[in-house]
Order: structure tokens, then sequence, then C-alpha cells
């Protein structure tokens, strides 16, 4: 979640749009740009990148330290900026390995985009569990064979994933 640009930019489907088309390139600045003249914000540069840049898992990583057992990776859709910012400011060091759509040229929900972190991982669909809190990309996820788990809450998660890892021990 983007903390609160989706306030100043409620247009979700324009915005992913721009995000993408500035996803592999430098260019903060004709993002920002860009995302002004299409959404008409008053807002300035500063508090764009502030309410953009704002990091909101809702206990999503917290709960992580829970599974020191399991094999842990990051895959999220970002754009260059975005990704710069995260990798300054964040402690990714629970993950084995993080991938960042703007990276690898792939988006989630497409389907390529998962096999590309199964294939760099050397697992099988059915070995992984995938959390996410869009539905369209546990459904993308479930379809090519991984377990999947629409985050709402780290209480809810937890339990599903229990589930999903008892029932296949």
């Amino acid at each position: 979640e983007y903390g609160g640009v989706r306030d100043i930019c409620p247009d979700e489907e324009l915005f992913e749009q721009l995000e993408w088309k500035y996803s592999d390139t430098k260019d903060a600045y004709g993002f920002y740009t860009e995302a002004k003249k299409a959404f008409g914000f008053p807002t300035s540069k500063e508090e764009f990148w502030a309410k953009y840049n704002a990091v909101n898992y809702n206990g999503m990583l917290e709960q992580l330290d829970r599974y020191h057992e399991l094999r842990l990776f990051l895959l999220s859709n970002q754009t260059t900026p975005r990704t710069d910012y995260l990798k300054a400011t964040c402690n990714f060091s629970m993950f084995e390995c993080v991938f960042f759509s703007n990276e690898v040229s792939l988006k989630k929900p497409n389907a390529d985009i998962f096999q590309y972190v199964l294939d760099s991982i050397e697992c099988a669909p059915h070995e992984c569990v995938f959390i996410d809190d869009a539905k369209e990309n546990i459904d993308v996820a479930k379809h090519i064979g991984m377990h999947g788990v629409l985050f709402q809450d780290a209480e809810q998660s937890h339990t599903q994933l229990q589930t999903i890892i008892s029932d296949n021990a």
C-alpha cells in the first residue's frame, strides 16, 4: 500500500499505468510531473514523494519473525524510484531474495513473474505459499499451482498459512 498517495491519485488504474510507464527508469521527476498533470493534485513534490514512499504493510512483515524455518522471498510491484527508496530505508534481511517488478521487467498479476521467481529460487509451485493483499495476484499464483493466502490481517494470514503447512507436512 502506498501510504496516502491514493488520496491524491484516486484513479488506481491510471496511477498504475503511470507507475508501469516509469517502472524501469530513474526519471522520478517525469513520473511526478505526469501524475500531477493527470490528477491535478495540489501537493508539493516533497509531499507526493513522502506519501508515495510511505510503507504500510499492515503487520505483514512483523509476522514473518514467526517463520524462521521457512525460506522467505519478497515479490513486489515497484517503480525504480520507489525501489531505490525501499532498498535505502527497509531491512529486507529476513528474505532470502527480493524481487522487484521493475528490475525483472514483469509485473503481478502476470503469471510470467511468478514463474520467474519459481525458476530463480528453484522451487516447484506446490512447494510455495504466496501471500498478497490483492485477490487477482492470489488467483494467478493458485492457477499456476502455488498455495495462496489473501492477506487481510496478520492473524488471519498466520492461521491460513499454518493450515497450509500442516495439510502439506
